[in-house]
């Protein structure tokens, strides 16, 4: 059995448009699955959205409140919520495509595999600037490795959470989803799926790359501007520093000024590319170096 796992947090319309596109789905009929969303706190109208699908659904849908601010919270109770022995996750602004079950099912029959991540494709509300290219996708939990499938070894090939598929006895092998990673609330803090992929991976589970495991991401235009991408990059700092440890004020320090200098000159030069680069880069640092003076005030007011 597969169960779809959703978390959702203040997105009832779109929420709205995902449960209409798994109850699109195309399967077989010897494919038993289950639908799970797990509110993570709403104040909008999820619940009242979630329940008016309950009657369309010819497969179980359920509806469980997490109270405990945090994506990784409402994932981790979804998983252990589960009645599936495969766990598919997506998002609450994503339309799966009408294959995307039978695809995920065929790859785990075909493959033996542990795990599994596919394409996630923009489905862009306004058009994107020119700045924007695909090594910036990141931000946006955008991916396409490959149109061939293979079995991922690179740490940094990650899958997302838009689109990423495990064995649900993996999660009580190795634990769960870190509860300090990941976004909560309105903060866009990240690394949940960052870290669970390359736990996994490093525990020599068989993860697979899909390319016919396919949905499309819903870009709104409030994600598609430079205050979205500076903040993200400024939060994935905290992020990274959580997972792998600090780093030296002369690093950060370093990084700040050569990306200033980097930036001035791709002013100079004209070029939206590559002077984007160069101030999400920039913001990475400053966040590098909001974290480590937290932590120190932090290590200060510990030895008082």
């Amino acid at each position: 059995m597969i169960t779809i796992l959703i978390c959702t947090y203040n997105r009832c319309e779109s929420l709205r448009e995902t449960l209409v596109s798994i109850l699109n789905l195309e399967t077989n009929p010897k494919i038993k699955y289950e639908v799970l969303v797990m509110d993570n706190n709403s104040t909008d109208k999820t619940k009242e959205v979630v329940g008016n699908f309950s009657e369309k659904f010819e497969v179980p849908l359920r509806y469980i409140l997490e109270t405990r601010q945090g994506k990784s919270w409402a994932l981790n109770t979804g998983i252990k919520e589960a009645k599936g022995d495969i766990i598919a996750f997506t998002d609450d602004d994503v339309i799966v495509d009408k294959a995307w079950l039978s695809e995920i099912h065929k790859a785990f029959v075909e493959h033996k595999c542990d795990g599994l991540g596919g394409k996630v494709w923009p489905r862009w509300e306004i058009t994107p600037p020119a700045w924007l290219d695909k090594k910036l996708w990141g931000p946006l939990a955008l991916i396409d490795h490959s149109d061939k499938a293979f079995y991922m070894t690179d740490k940094d090939l990650e899958f997302v959470g838009a689109n990423c598929v495990y064995k649900k006895e993996l999660f009580e092998k190795f634990g769960g989803y870190q509860t300090g990673l990941g976004p909560s609330g309105e903060r866009l803090f990240r690394g949940e799926d960052t870290e669970v992929y390359q736990r996994f991976l490093a525990k020599q589970c068989k993860l697979l790359y899909s390319p016919d495991v396919v949905v499309e991401h819903c870009i709104n235009k409030e994600r598609i501007n430079k205050k979205y991408f500076f903040q993200w990059y400024f939060d994935q700092a905290h992020s990274i520093l959580h997972m792998k440890g600090d780093t030296s004020f002369s690093k950060v320090l370093f990084g700040i000024f050569d990306k200033c200098f980097s930036w001035c000159v791709s002013v100079i030069k004209g070029d939206p590319i590559i002077q984007m680069h160069h101030e999400i880069k920039l913001h990475y640092y400053l966040g590098q170096l909001q974290w480590k003076w937290q932590n120190l005030f932090k290590e200060k007011n510990a030895k008082k």
